[in-house]
This record gives C-alpha cells, sequence and structure tokens, in this order.
C-alpha cells in the first residue's frame, strides 16, 4: 500500500474534499515515511472501522483503474445495457476479449451454481461480475507483492 486518501475538513468539521498521504513520497526519507503511515493508517487515533474503508477505498480505486486499462488494452469490452428512457439506469456490463477465459469460467460457473434461476440478463450480469471478480484477484495480488 503507497498511502491513503484522508478526507479534509473546514473549520465546523464538514467534509470539503480529499488528500492523498503517500506513504512513499521521494522527497522524505524512510523514516519519515514511516511517521507518516504511522500517523495516517496505524496510529492510534485511526479506528478499524477507518482503516477497512481506507482499504477498501484503494481496492476499489484499482480495481477501476485496472478495467479501464483492459479495456484501453481490448483485452476486456464495456458493453451497455438498458435504453435510454428518462427514468432508466443504465448498466454497463463486461465481456472477455482477451484475458484467461478458463479461470474466469470456473468464476462464472461458481456464480451461476448460486443463482440457478437467474434469467438470461442476471446470466449476463453474473458473467460480468466474473470478470470483475478476476481482475480485482490480479489487483489485489498485484498490492500485496509491492
Amino acid at each position: 500500500m503507497l498511502g491513503v486518501y484522508v478526507n479534509k475538513y473546514d473549520k465546523d468539521g464538514n467534509i470539503i474534499g480529499e488528500d492523498f498521504i503517500s506513504f512513499n513520497d521521494g522527497r522524505k526519507t524512510r523514516k519519515q515515511n514511516l511517521a507518516t503511515a504511522e500517523k495516517y493508517f496505524f496510529g492510534n487515533d485511526v479506528t478499524h472501522k477507518q482503516r477497512q474503508a481506507m482499504i477498501l477505498r484503494i481496492l476499489n480505486d484499482r480495481l477501476l483503474d485496472e478495467l479501464k486499462t483492459a479495456e484501453s488494452l481490448g483485452l476486456i469490452e464495456r458493453v451497455k445495457e438498458g435504453d435510454n428512457h428518462e427514468n432508466s439506469i443504465p448498466f454497463y456490463r463486461y465481456r472477455n476479449r482477451g484475458l484467461n477465459q478458463g479461470k474466469i469460467s470456473q468464476i462464472e460457473n461458481e456464480l451461476l451454481s448460486r443463482y440457478p434461476n437467474a434469467d438470461d440478463i442476471n446470466k449476463q450480469r453474473l458473467k460480468s461480475l466474473a470478470l470483475c471478480i478476476y481482475l480485482n484477484d490480479i489487483c489485489v495480488k498485484a498490492i500485496m507483492s509491492g
């Protein structure tokens, strides 16, 4: 983990934005970077729930970056579902074009076995979810390996 996002507050305690606090700032010494990590992540003032939220935010951002990269490389295709009626909410799903289909199929089969009565639209969404789970697994492994 290279850093965390922290909220910025105004004088009344309202959230007005956020900053990314780096634990790997090249302008600081290792000791200073460790002190920053201690203050913003490992410190006694940081609750377990706050740590979880920080980690979830990083994982979510990394997955979104991974989806964008895979799409730009042509490895996946984003498909828009739904119509253009005023009250409809567009839903995007992903179709594999160049990733490890064997691994993705294993995840798909597990998901489909949990929802045997899914209609065709939900089956397509479960297949899209399987692709996202596969990419998320890659992201987590990359984060863990440094």
